[in-house]
């Protein structure tokens, strides 16, 4: 067999093409659903908890955001409430602990930490939690709910 330059150059392209191709049909990123919206229009008063963390969360003026964080007994840890910007919302009570039904909870300290937050005036904010355990440096989990005050 002959080595000629274009026979190479000819295979060189070949192979550079079904590169080319193959890098071409990966699989694009799929879309990120958007997060779900959470209000209670005309109500005093409006609950989360853990499982909607990242869902946007409309509130009127005056009306009450209660978060329910579950708290495994157990661990150790606890949620605390995470550098909230005055003005928009208005920490009213929390964290409370509120011990889990005995036939609900795989352990008797199982529950929920509460916090109770009142709007205050129009505006935009995050609040976000982390759950930590005393003396221990990090975080086990965190939650974020970008907030709306009309």
């Amino acid at each position: 067999m002959t080595n000629h330059p274009r026979v190479r150059r000819t295979l060189a392209l070949g192979i550079t093409l079904a590169l080319l191709v193959g890098c071409s049909t990966a699989d694009k990123p799929k879309p990120v659903p958007p997060q779900p919206v959470i209000q209670n229009p005309g109500k005093a008063a409006l609950t989360v908890k853990d499982t909607d963390n990242g869902a946007s969360i409309v509130l009127e003026r005056s009306q009450e955001l209660i978060v329910r964080l579950a708290v495994a007994g157990s661990s150790g840890a606890d949620w605390s409430l995470v550098d909230l910007k005055p003005g928009v919302l208005r920490v009213v009570s929390g964290p409370t602990f509120e011990r889990a039904l005995r036939s609900v909870a795989d352990d008797p300290s199982d529950g929920s930490s509460i916090w109770r937050l009142h709007a205050e005036a129009p505006g935009n904010v995050a609040l976000n939690f982390e759950l930590r355990r005393p003396h221990v440096l990090g975080t086990a989990r965190t939650l974020s709910y970008p907030v709306t005050v009309k």
